[in-house]
Order: structure tokens, then sequence, then C-alpha cells
């Protein structure tokens, strides 16, 4: 029998964990990944400018986005429903920035 029980008696549920049915409402690993290397940092530019990505950290994503510095970084574009949520950052499971409704 694989499922023998303790001796002890069942274990409890550790404290801080979620229960085993749950599902988180976001997950970083859903969404269209793209690599943005430094001759694409004019676009990174452009969407702050725009207000696609925010103005609260468009220094750091300005210089996040040199290749010689990082490497590159990543750009997240995640559709749920009719709700819209892209991010950029080094690293690639970043949290949403901005988010936009349909319509």
């Amino acid at each position: 029998d694989q499922y023998k029980t303790l001796p002890c008696g069942p274990l409890p549920w550790p404290a801080g964990l979620p229960e085993l049915a749950y599902v988180p409402k976001t997950n970083p690993l859903h969404g269209n990944w793209i690599t943005v290397t430094g001759g694409q940092s004019a676009f990174i530019k452009e969407a702050i400018k725009s207000g696609m990505l925010g103005a609260a950290g468009a220094n750091k994503i300005q210089a996040d986005t040199y290749h010689e510095k990082t490497g590159g970084m990543y750009i997240r574009i995640n559709w749920f429903i009719d709700m819209c949520a892209v991010d950029a950052s080094v690293a690639k499971y970043a949290r949403a920035k901005r988010t936009w409704g349909a319509g």
C-alpha cells in the first residue's frame, strides 16, 4: 500500500501556503515575451513617451535597454479576455506596469 498513514497522524498544512485547489489569478509565465536588445532601445523610449510603459520607471527602463549594460531586456504583452497588460524588465517574469481595457 503506497498510501500508508504516518504513525504520528496527518501532517498539518504549512501556514501561509495556499490550499491544494488554489489557482492564481495571474500567471507571469503566460503572455508574449520578446527580447529587446540595444538596437531596439528607441522602441522602448517611444513606448514610454506614448504612455505604454510607466513614466515612474522611465529612467530605469531606458538604462536597462542598453545592450552594453544588460545584454537586453524583456517586454511582456499579456491579453486576458478584454484586458491588455504590458511590462518591461531585465527580469523575465516581471509584474505588469500598465493595463488597458478593450473599447
